[in-house]
């Protein structure tokens, strides 16, 4: 997940929690994946190493402080989304990694498809 992708959702459920028209968040992936998460090798990397590395087609020189931002940015959107005075239903249809299950495990409800593969790698890293 980029941090891109991260502030957006952030900004959008800003908006959603003041509107009182807003009745019931949905939280959707595009194509064959819910979310497939970000890239914890080259996160690590980044923190340990401050080199460059190849992340999600970009090569950005990378320093600790971006693997620092980048997680207190996802765990807010996760603590957010858990703290939703709105109901958050997340449709899971297809691949979910790593921070994409942050997001779909702190929704009220869940509806996964048969196509459904939920992967947490970061458990294998630790």
């Amino acid at each position: 997940m980029e941090v891109s992708k991260i502030s957006q959702i952030l900004r959008n459920l800003e908006v959603y929690e003041k509107d009182p028209i807003v009745k019931l968040l949905i939280l959707k992936g595009q194509g064959k994946t819910f979310c497939a998460g970000g890239d914890v090798v080259g996160m690590v990397l980044s923190i340990n190493e401050g080199e460059i590395f190849h992340f999600l087609s970009y090569i950005i020189l990378r320093h600790w402080s971006f693997g620092a931002s980048f997680y207190k940015k996802q765990l807010t959107l996760d603590y957010l989304l858990a703290t939703s005075t709105k109901p958050l239903v997340s449709l899971i249809n297809g691949i979910v990694m790593g921070g994409g299950a942050g997001l779909s495990m702190n929704s009220m409800f869940r509806v996964v498809t048969e196509n459904t593969v939920f992967i947490y790698p970061l458990l294998i890293i630790l």
